[in-house]
Order: C-alpha cells, then structure tokens, then sequence
C-alpha cells in the first residue's frame, strides 16, 4: 500500500514511478492516473501526466564485454495496455507530471490505478505538493550533456531515407532538450590528421549545428570533440584504448599538430 509523493514547481516536469510484480501472467494492464485536486481551488488535470513504461532489453553488462548479456530495464516506452505483464517480471511504469504554469501553491491529491486484464484494480495514492516557487535560469551558468549529435549520422548517411530519419531525430531530440531545460550539449568537429600540410574540415556541417543551437536558443559556447585518437595513431600506430586506457606517452608531433588541428578549427 504504498503512497507516491513527489514535490514540483509550476510549470516544471517532474516524475514518480512504480512497480508491480505480478505473480502470474496477464495479457494486459490498464493505469489511470485520476486529476489532481488540491483542499481549495482548480485541480491539475490527469492529462497532463504522460505514462511510459520501462522496456526490458537484453544488454551487455557493459560496453567492453562480448557474448554475455543481463535482462534489465532499458528505454520509457509509451504505455500500452495491451502489453503483458509477465509473471515474476518486475513491470515499472514512468509518470512524468507537467505542473502547469497556473498551479497554486499547496497540496494535491490523486490516485494510481492499475487494473490487471481479468484481476482487481489496484490504487495507490499520489500526492503532489505545489511549491511557491518558480525555477529560475542563472544566465551565468552552462548546464550541458554528453551528446552523440544526429547531424553527424545525416552527414554519412548515404541514401535519402536516412538523411530524413537523421533531420527528423535532430529536431525531435533538440525540442526535447529544450523543454527538460537543457541548452548546451557537447557535439564534434572530426578532422582528418593533417595531409600535405593542409587539414579538410566540413564547415558546412558545423554551420547546421550552429544554426539548429540558434533556432531552439541554446547557449554558446560551442563544446566540441575533436579526432585527437586520430593523430594519436598517426604516430604511434596504435590506438588509445577506451577511455585513453591504452595511451603512452606520445612524441611532440603529436600535440604539435593537434595544435595546429585546433587553430585550423
């Protein structure tokens, strides 16, 4: 009988979760999450929760390990009841409350209910309190993500399908760093090692990351990767392992042209 709490601000997103262990298999289960209504006053409506469900994957217990894999929860699917519960499988469903801009200050109270295909409902009660607050931005902060931006894969992308994929993916996740509060993630510039003196640089490529950062009012500056594993096997003819395990001590050369990739950049 468990009661989910969680506290927010207006017009901040915030989630509480859940999970159920069901005992026996289910072909499906229904979750309604009830308004939200405070002692005095307008209530928060229940649209304005988004239920997912977390989806279990098999995955490698990290990336360095081969042939092994645990069973574990992996990405917040949209909730669908039609999906099974399966018997001795914890299922965990994700709610991420929108506080609308509008809220009051103060206590609201709803419920949780999960209703097995063929079983009882189950509640749980949620509890939400308002605080008298608005999250503010501190302009001199940078708040970033390491980021694997979607531009790099539209640029190799080699047929028109998956450049459309790779626009459609940068502006999806774009509109959704912006909505959690996120405006600077890290991106890269990859260079070839330097050839004939000369290094080729896809500026046209650069200049898309800096026109998406413009439209959706992110903040510079620009965090950027650059190929220094690259010039690291250019002269030493080996790679600098995961996370640099592997790197020895390279010539000058080495942080000699990285030098020159730089202010060529």
């Amino acid at each position: 009988n468990p009661t989910l709490r969680m506290f927010a601000t207006p017009d901040e997103y915030e989630p509480v979760t859940l999970s159920v262990y069901p005992l026996k298999d289910f072909a499906g289960a229904k979750v309604e999450v009830s308004d939200l209504r405070p002692a005095t006053g307008a209530p928060i409506p229940a649209a304005s929760v988004e239920i997912r469900r977390a989806r279990y994957l098999r995955a490698r217990p990290n990336y360095t390990v081969l042939y092994q894999y645990r069973w574990v929860p992996d990405a917040l699917m949209p909730y669908n009841p039609a999906e099974p519960l399966v018997a001795r499988e914890n299922a965990r469903f994700w709610l991420t409350l929108h506080v609308p801009a509008a809220a009051r200050p103060g206590v609201y109270k709803g419920v949780v209910t999960i209703t097995p295909t063929g079983a009882a409902p189950h509640r749980a009660p949620l509890v939400v309190r308002v605080l008298p607050i608005k999250l503010q931005e501190d302009p001199s902060k940078i708040y970033g993500i390491y980021y694997r931006d979607p531009l790099d894969d539209w640029s190799r992308a080699t047929d028109e399908v998956s450049k459309a994929f790779y626009l459609r993916k940068s502006e999806w996740e774009m509109q959704d760093l912006v909505a959690h509060g996120t405006r600077n993630v890290t991106t890269s510039m990859w260079v070839a090692p330097e050839k004939d003196g000369k290094f080729e640089i896809n500026g046209d490529l650069m200049q898309m990351k800096v026109d998406r950062w413009r439209k959706y009012g992110f903040r510079f500056p620009l965090v950027v990767g650059i190929n220094a594993g690259g010039v690291y096997r250019k002269y030493t003819n080996e790679d600098l392992g995961s996370h640099i395990a592997k790197a020895k001590p390279p010539p000058p050369e080495y942080g000699q042209e990285l030098t020159r990739m730089c202010q060529a950049i």
